[in-house]
């Protein structure tokens, strides 16, 4: 028997709005680490927390940015966000003749016209990076 009950419209909002507060604290402290310079060992250190604590809210930030942004799918309600490995084939052929958009916060890359997919992974592995 299924013990879990089921959520109410509002409930489902509740935790919606929570997910979305610690996911932009958990941005801000991101670039408040890149802008003071710290290694993330000494970041960690510092805010008494594990690196694989840091680089597990890493991860779902940039997943909630590139959900936002349309490069993700977004997940069914009250499924859980595990990661999911997408098939993306990478040949030499152009993947858009039309625009192809990157938004990180503030940070806005476009590509208009012929898109290859050797530009797309050097925004992307820049974009890690950082």
């Amino acid at each position: 028997m299924n013990n879990k009950k089921e959520q109410t419209p509002a409930t489902k909002a509740i935790a919606e709005i929570k997910e979305r507060v610690q996911l932009d604290r958990w941005k801000k402290d991101i670039e408040n680490r890149q802008a003071a310079g710290l290694s993330i060992a000494a970041y960690c250190e510092q805010q008494g927390i594990s690196k694989t604590t840091y680089y597990y809210r890493l991860r779902k930030v940039r997943e909630h940015l590139c959900r936002s942004a349309g490069l993700l799918p977004e997940l069914p309600s009250g499924s859980s966000s595990k990661q999911q490995v997408v098939p993306i084939r990478m040949g030499a052929e152009i993947v858009s003749e039309s625009r192809v958009e990157i938004v990180s916060g503030d940070l806005r890359i476009s590509f208009v016209g012929e898109t290859f997919p050797s530009a797309l992974r050097a925004v992307i592995e820049a974009l890690r990076s950082c």
